[in-house]
């Protein structure tokens, strides 16, 4: 496979225009709007690897293989169809020989079979905008003193959450949870509402904490969340106290 990527952009029969991948306002397209062999893609959970693609090729004559081409040129990942075959899973994080997601960029990806090799663009780049930050009290998949910031993902593919960070302190997830166009996924901050001196001291009132969030391909987040400190008989009581908001790369979102 790693011939492949020297190979590459020979002669082709190619079922696009030769764009980025992208619509006129700079998003990801789907790479079966640009070709007349792919039936449809998306990004969904896979079985090897947390993030697959998932393509569907039209059945009207043998396929041989599909590669994702990185848009430096490399070989990404590779995957044969068998005989017959009109479905694979295309590994997007995990490749040929890296652990590595493959990045955000305008990749492609290259298609062969009978009387065919053809390049079509493949562009990764997403969008979110935060919901909401909610308490653990208020969601089954938290723990009571968790945070969860939930975001929405205002993109054309799925994408997911790929660390967390606080104070200096990381946190990956166990495995990376696709968030479909459309809909909300969560970014689990562990203990935020706990406070481990058990008083309140100089911190009693609202406090403004900074978490940021990066995702696979969308920008990252800077998370501003309002927590009051409350003190009781026992302990400091943490909550939230306002609307969080978050600024990404280049816009802000609130």
């Amino acid at each position: 496979m790693a011939g492949l990527a020297g190979c590459f952009g020979g002669s082709t029969d190619d079922g696009s225009d030769g764009g980025s991948g992208g619509t006129e306002d700079g998003s990801a397209s789907s790479p079966d709007d640009q070709s007349e062999y792919l039936e449809s893609t998306s990004i969904v959970a896979g079985d090897r690897v947390d993030l697959v693609l998932e393509i569907s090729v039209v059945d009207n004559r043998d396929w041989g293989s599909i590669s994702l081409i990185t848009e430096e040129g490399e070989s990404y990942a590779t995957e044969v169809f068998g005989t017959g075959e009109t479905l694979v899973h295309l590994p997007l994080t995990q490749g040929n020989d890296t652990f590595e997601p493959v990045p955000p960029g305008d990749h492609t990806l290259f298609l062969t079979g009978e009387d065919v090799e053809t390049e079509i663009p493949f562009k990764l780049g997403g969008q979110m905008e935060l919901s909401e930050a909610v308490s653990g009290s208020s969601r089954a998949e938290l723990e009571e003193k968790d945070l969860g910031l939930i975001f929405r993902n205002t993109g054309s593919h799925a994408d997911a959450v790929s660390l967390t960070t606080y104070n200096g302190l990381e946190d990956e997830p166990l495995r990376f949870a696709p968030i479909q166009p459309g809909e909300t996924g969560l970014a689990e901050i562990l203990d935020a509402l706990t406070d481990n001196t058990y008083q309140c001291d100089d911190n009693e009132g609202v406090r403004h904490k900074r978490y940021t969030v990066e995702f696979l391909w969308s920008e990252t987040a800077t998370v501003t969340v309002p927590i009051e400190y409350t003190a009781t008989s026992r302990y400091c009581e943490l909550s939230l106290a306002g609307t969080a908001t978050a600024t990404f790369d280049e816009t802000t979102e609130s």
